[in-house]
């Protein structure tokens, strides 16, 4: 009965020896990995799964014939006959003797290449502006909530940058909303560009924008890459034949021991409006900071 199971199943299935070598394998298994039965049995697993997921499967395996669990689950790469990898949901079964000592195992292999691509691409929709690109409102504000509670000053802070454009609705009147929707684009690469890659920008609506910037010594440094983005925002841009010298403001807050998200944004928020009212073009500290 198990033989017959195995053989009509669509998912991919394998027996394992107690040594990790295929014993047997089913039809499904050898179109998963676009090789013959016999290129695969008396084979050792580790040969067909991609090397970044041979400690993980081992832990599973150990645990197993220890007894710490009865079954066991991961997602990995295995290697097709000609080098290029699939995804897979492996789990593992153990089989034992009326004793309780570890015979062999049984392994499930479902192709997962085409679910986990639409997961990722899910995911990445919940959290990417679909404008920009950029990050959005949702992931800023989850990242910020992580690095507040890991702060750890000895390895410098974290500021956070609430960054707007001084005249969009100017460019939407004069253009458009596609010619304002080419300047944000235009904005987000030119802030892109003049961050380091382990700084977060994100679109948080409209024209405005939130940075973190982590790593940061002081808030006189913070101020300076501020001033930094600042300028590489205002350089001559050209939309739709005409060209612009966008400008834009940024309020900068230290993140704070005990502070929400919400508290430090609010707080930077607070800078962005004093650097509109002393004339917009420019970079304020949040007080305090």
């Amino acid at each position: 009965m198990f033989r017959t199971a195995m053989q009509s199943s669509p998912i991919g299935m394998a027996t394992v020896s107690a040594d990790l070598t295929f014993s047997s394998v089913n039809p499904a298994l050898c179109r998963i990995l676009g090789r013959r039965g016999d290129d695969v049995v008396g084979r050792s697993v580790g040969e067909f799964m991609a090397p970044e997921f041979h400690d993980g499967d081992e832990r599973h395996r150990r645990d197993l014939r220890m007894g710490v669990s009865e079954s066991a689950f991961q997602e990995e790469q295995l290697i097709r006959g000609d080098g290029s990898r699939v995804w897979v949901a492996h789990s593992i079964g153990a089989v034992r003797d009326d004793e309780g000592a570890l015979r062999s195992f049984v392994s499930q292999f479902a192709d997962i290449e085409a679910s986990r691509a639409t997961r990722l691409a899910l995911a990445d929709l919940a959290t990417r502006d679909e404008l920009t690109a950029i990050d959005n409102r949702r992931s800023v504000v989850a990242q910020l909530g992580t690095t507040l509670a890991q702060e750890r000053p000895a390895s410098g802070r974290t500021a956070v940058l609430f960054a707007d454009l001084d005249d969009l609705k100017g460019v939407n009147d004069r253009f458009d909303h596609a010619g304002g929707d080419s300047l944000l684009v235009a904005v987000a690469l030119r802030l892109r560009q003049a961050l380091r890659a382990e700084d977060t920008l994100s679109r948080f609506g409209g024209d405005e924008f939130v940075i973190l910037l982590h790593s940061i010594p002081d808030p006189a440094s913070a101020a300076q890459v501020a001033e930094k983005l600042r300028t590489s925002v205002a350089g001559p841009l050209e939309i739709e034949g005409e060209h612009l010298r966008p400008g834009i403001s940024i309020g900068v807050a230290m993140v704070r021991p005990g502070d929400s998200p919400a508290d430090t944004i609010a707080r930077a928020d607070a800078a962005l409006y004093r650097a509109k009212q002393d004339g917009k073009g420019r970079v304020r500290l949040a007080e305090g900071d």
